[in-house]
């Protein structure tokens, strides 16, 4: 065979497939929007290591060096990208901002994929969704349950998301599920507030050797009772020895691989309405793999998604 040539090779990169969208209330059915939340207030509200808000140029700038794939697959994927959502005067304010992007988006009938960010964010992703799409089942992965409370000034530090989700009524506590959590890294009145609002608890130890299939038996689950998915991944779910550029690291936790299962089930799911992948801090993935990681667990979502 002859060689290659630039040319050629750039032509099947995502780089060249990737649409850019300048209105996401025209954005056709069926296409897979990508929005940036460059925003890490959140974290920086609750002492976490601030570097999320560079999350979405270092996810793009993986994501797009990536090749679109055997027989080019994901060039049959109607792929957009929104850009970024324009920040607030506070990250309450660009919540918002997120909540009527993503609602545009699913109004659609198109599926947005959020990069954060901080993941007090996912409030405002789940916010839209949820008014495009009725009654949604939430599953997040993630290391934390994210149902703390706002600060004494009323400001929503990056664990807040769940708990202000439920607490302004846009979900119940039975229609979240808290998959891969840790017990040592969360206090005990989120557990109690947990069990108050009948949450689902999966630990990362439950799901130890079997995450894929309690995972999907979940997602089974949600669709039966309330038609729609959303889910939310907190890189930070992924032991740091795998994924170190996240404001708060893990130093044991599902692994790359299981995590990789978890969104190929995912994007099998006919009522999936939202996914996120949040917390990629490209100020402490000095080598980039983290936003590789992210990159690549995304490219096999839509490889998943564009098979199904």
């Amino acid at each position: 065979m002859g060689r290659v040539s630039d040319t050629d090779r750039l032509a099947t990169m995502l780089c060249s497939h990737l649409q850019a969208l300048d209105d996401p209330q025209q954005c056709p059915a069926g296409a897979v929007v990508l929005i940036g939340v460059p925003d890490d207030r959140g974290v920086a509200i609750n002492h976490g290591r601030v570097g999320a808000a560079q999350g979405p140029g270092a996810f793009r700038e993986a994501f797009l060096r990536l090749p679109c794939g055997r027989d080019d697959a994901l060039r049959r994927l109607p792929l957009y990208d929104a850009g970024d959502v324009v920040l607030g005067e506070t990250n309450a304010e660009t919540h918002e901002h997120l909540a009527e992007v993503v609602a545009a988006v699913v109004a659609r009938q198109a599926l947005p994929i959020v990069i954060g960010g901080g993941h007090d964010h996912t409030f405002g992703g789940i916010k839209g969704t949820v008014h495009a799409a009725k009654h949604v089942g939430v599953i997040n992965i993630d290391a934390h349950l994210d149902l703390r409370e706002p600060e004494p000034d009323g400001s929503y530090g990056s664990g807040t998301p769940f708990r202000r989700l439920i607490d302004a009524q846009h979900i119940a506590g039975p229609q979240l599920v808290e998959f891969g959590y840790q017990s040592h890294a969360n206090h005990r009145a989120l557990f109690d507030y947990a069990v108050a609002h009948q949450i689902r608890l999966w630990s990362w130890a439950d799901g130890r050797g079997r995450s894929p299939e309690t995972f999907l038996h979940l997602c089974h689950d949600l669709q039966q009772r309330y038609q729609q998915i959303a889910v939310s991944l907190d890189l930070d779910a992924i032991a740091a020895a795998e994924a170190p550029g996240v404001s708060a690291p893990a130093a044991i936790g599902l692994s790359a691989r299981e995590v990789l299962e978890l969104l190929q089930i995912t994007a099998q799911q006919p009522g999936l309405s939202y996914l996120d992948i949040m917390e990629l801090n490209p100020t402490y993935d000095p080598d980039g793999r983290t936003a590789r990681l992210a990159a690549v667990l995304l490219w096999q979502f839509l490889s998943a998604w564009e098979a199904r």
